[in-house]
């Protein structure tokens, strides 16, 4: 981002859309990728939430994310799942069934979840809906 001295020359305060634009055109020129570039706006959106919440600026510009990024989400078969499962260890093992079923992800969810958040047995309408 530095390289690109409308961005980098800007006070944080007058960045916007069209500068932001900007910039990911003349990396599209370079011949930069989509999910590249996405991976920069991500970290420039992420930099201007934080000077709104640090109140540097008094409001975040919009950054879009350019279309066409190639993602890389892939759903296991049934096989493979059996396959990983009976070569996990008892702890993996069950974080990989919770993770699964819940389809919690496991940085933002699993990883944080606490004791008193666990409930094992069916609570009031969960009971109803397993008879």
């Amino acid at each position: 981002m530095l390289n690109f001295a409308d961005l980098a020359n800007a006070q944080i305060s007058k960045i916007n859309p069209e500068i932001v634009a900007r910039f990911a055109g003349n990396r599209k020129i370079a011949g930069v990728g989509v999910s590249s570039i996405n991976g920069d706006l991500r970290t420039l959106r992420r930099l201007l939430r934080l000077a709104f919440e640090w109140e540097v600026i008094p409001r975040v510009p919009v950054v879009h994310a350019l279309p066409g990024e190639k993602t890389r989400d892939r759903v296991i078969t049934f096989e493979e799942e059996q396959a990983y499962l009976a070569c996990s260890g008892p702890n993996l093992l069950a974080l990989t069934i919770l993770a699964a079923d819940t389809g919690m992800r496991p940085k933002s969810e699993l990883f944080r979840l606490e004791w008193p958040q666990v409930h094992l047995e069916p609570s009031g309408n969960d009971a109803e809906w397993l008879h």
